[in-house]
Parts: C-alpha cells; sequence; structure tokens
C-alpha cells in the first residue's frame, strides 16, 4: 500500500486554476505518476466525462510536453479503441462530443458497479516518462455513505423530537437533460446507489424516515431528468409535509446550488408552502470521513497498479501530503 506523502493540486473545469495549470505545475516539480481524482461522486458524460476529456487536452499540449524538458515520445500502446462512438450503457461514453474521452490512445471502461465496488479507473495518453490515471467515480463507497449518513443524522437531530421520525428526507441531486441518460448515461443509476446506501445505514441506527428523490438546476427548452426537487416540494406540501431534510446527493461542496438554490430559493418555495421545517443537511467540504475517504481511494488504486481502487475498507486514516516523484492531481467540479 503507497504511503505517500502525496503533492496535490486542484484543476477547476470551468475556472481557475484550470487543468493546464495544474499539469504545469506537477510536470515542473518532476512528479511522473499522477492519479486524477474526481470530485463528482456519480460518473456522466457531461461531468467527470468533460472534465477527462479537458485533461486529455491539456496532456496533449506541446508546451506542457516542453516543460519536462524532453523530446515528444511515441507512446507503446494498444491500438485505439473506437467505442465512444456509440451509447455504452456501462461507461456512458455517448452523448456530445465535448462529454466524450478521446478516441486516441487507450481508454480502459470501468466494469459494472457492484455494491461496495473497487473504483474504476481510466489510463490517459501522455508523454514518455508519465502515467496518468483516473478514479471517475465512487457513488457507493462506504466512507462516502457513511459521511453523507452523518450529516442526515445530525440535521434529524436538530428538528424538535416529535418530528424526527416523520420529516421527510428529500435527496436532491443535479439535474441532466434526459438525452444523457437515453445514450446510456449511468448517472440516474448510481444516484440512487447512492441514496439506498445511504438509506440502508440510517435505517440500521433506527431511522425509518420516509424520503423522496428530485433534480435540481436544470435549464433550457430541452426536456430534463425529473422529478423536479421544487415540485417534489410542492407536493409534499400538498400532502401535509410539515418537516422536510433537504439532502444534496450529487454535490460534495457547497457553490450556487447549495447556497443559493437551496438555501434561499426552494427554501422560500418551503415557507410559502407551509413547510414548517426546512433544513438542508451540511456539505462534505472537507468533512474528516469524507476526505479520509478520497486518500483511501487513491492508496488503493496505486496498490492495484492504477488500474482499479483495492478494497475500500483501506479508506480509514489515509491522509495526503507531499511528495517528490508522484502526484495527485485533482480534479474539481464547478457546476
Amino acid at each position: 500500500m503507497p504511503q505517500g506523502p502525496f503533492t496535490v493540486r486542484i484543476a477547476m473545469r470551468y475556472w481557475k486554476p484550470d487543468t493546464a495549470d495544474a499539469l504545469r505545475e506537477l510536470f515542473g516539480a518532476g512528479i511522473t505518476r499522477i492519479v486524477a481524482l474526481t470530485l463528482y461522486p456519480h460518473f456522466s458524460a457531461a461531468t467527470t466525462g468533460s472534465s477527462l476529456n479537458e485533461l486529455q487536452r491539456a496532456l496533449d499540449r506541446p508546451e506542457l510536453t516542453a516543460v519536462l524538458d524532453r523530446p515528444e515520445p511515441a507512446l507503446d500502446l494498444p491500438a485505439p479503441q473506437q467505442v465512444l462512438d456509440r451509447p455504452e450503457p456501462q461507461n456512458a461514453l455517448g452523448g456530445p462530443d465535448e462529454a466524450r474521452l478521446p478516441a486516441r490512445g487507450r481508454v480502459v471502461s470501468p466494469s459494472p458497479l457492484p455494491q461496495a465496488p473497487a473504483a474504476p479507473a481510466r489510463l490517459l495518453r501522455a508523454p514518455a516518462g508519465i502515467t496518468v490515471t483516473a478514479i471517475d467515480r465512487y457513488p457507493t463507497h462506504p466512507g462516502y455513505l457513511e459521511a453523507i449518513a452523518a450529516t442526515v443524522e445530525e440535521a434529524l437531530r436538530g428538528l424538535p423530537e416529535e418530528s424526527r421520525q416523520r420529516a421527510c428526507l428529500l435527496f436532491s441531486a443535479h439535474g441532466l437533460p434526459m438525452k444523457f441518460i437515453r445514450a446510456g448515461d449511468p448517472y440516474v443509476r448510481e444516484i440512487a446507489q447512492t441514496r439506498d446506501g445511504v438509506l440502508e445505514i440510517l435505517r440500521a441506527r433506527g431511522w425509518g424516515n420516509p424520503w423522496k428523490l428530485g433534480y435540481q438546476s436544470r435549464t433550457g427548452p430541452v426536456k430534463w431528468i425529473g422529478p423536479y426537487t421544487d415540485r417534489v416540494i410542492e407536493e409534499l406540501a400538498e400532502e401535509g409535509v410539515r418537516d422536510i431534510i433537504v439532502v444534496p446527493i450529487a454535490f460534495v461542496s457547497d457553490h450556487i446550488e447549495t447556497l443559493y438554490e437551496i438555501d434561499q430559493l426552494f427554501a422560500e418555495l418551503a415557507r410559502r408552502r407551509g413547510i414548517r421545517h426546512f433544513i438542508r443537511t451540511r456539505m462534505l467540504n472537507d468533512d474528516p470521513v469524507f476526505i479520509q475517504a478520497l486518500a483511501g481511494m487513491v492508496r488503493n488504486h496505486l496498490s492495484d497498479g492504477g488500474m482499479g481502487a483495492g478494497a475500500p475498507s483501506q479508506a480509514a486514516g489515509d491522509q495526503a501530503g507531499h511528495h517528490h516523484g508522484s502526484g495527485l492531481a485533482r480534479p474539481t467540479p464547478v457546476r
């Protein structure tokens, strides 16, 4: 099991520091082993797929290769896999060009996810002497599920005692245009896996609350997956529900969809509909259980040679630090 410590860099998809900035720093430090760790727990071609596309484009940029102070290599890779031109039910690489991984080089497709899987990995094309792999999802990782369940328990215990068991848990995930799902995108299935995993933990601890699932942040005229979170809130109010705990399971950090859409827009909607308690669970952000889970995924991934993620149980107690010769580039979602 690799012990690290590791160099960690943030790569934003639509802001600074971007992917090229992160790679430039890592290459400049002489790091030759990079693991890209998504902060989107659930794979979608529109999110992680797009971010990995951007990482591949950055790896292909000649000016970044020049940082290595070595000639651009001819890579000894298998023949290109042309699986990206049709929907793939298991890895959701159909859809718009922007959401596809590059068709050149070797792409390691993730296997179907069991209930407690090793995180699927991808091998990206990189300059000679550099190895770049990616962990592209973790919807049922025990540490991730435990971290979410703990936030739900905190929120429930913040209610008056008489409301705790009857409060409805409203799981809210970021929406996605329906065309991605029709193309085989696994996002909805993986959201359901996370929801079910969290509910299983809560039930084992004596929480039998009713629940609903909604999707938020839809934009534009195209059809999006549903039901929509705001409409679910209205329906719950019509059914006489007066206590709602919102659980944003597709997000790991605070941003506009939590701080504004849920905390302000949805909260105001709930108030107008007569909801008495409308509480959002805290985001994971730097929650120690979640951070240890991420670190454990990386260590297990490296111990598997970078083509998997080892046993999830190794997550506890792992931390990230600094190391010369290996690196962790962490693409961070900006929704």
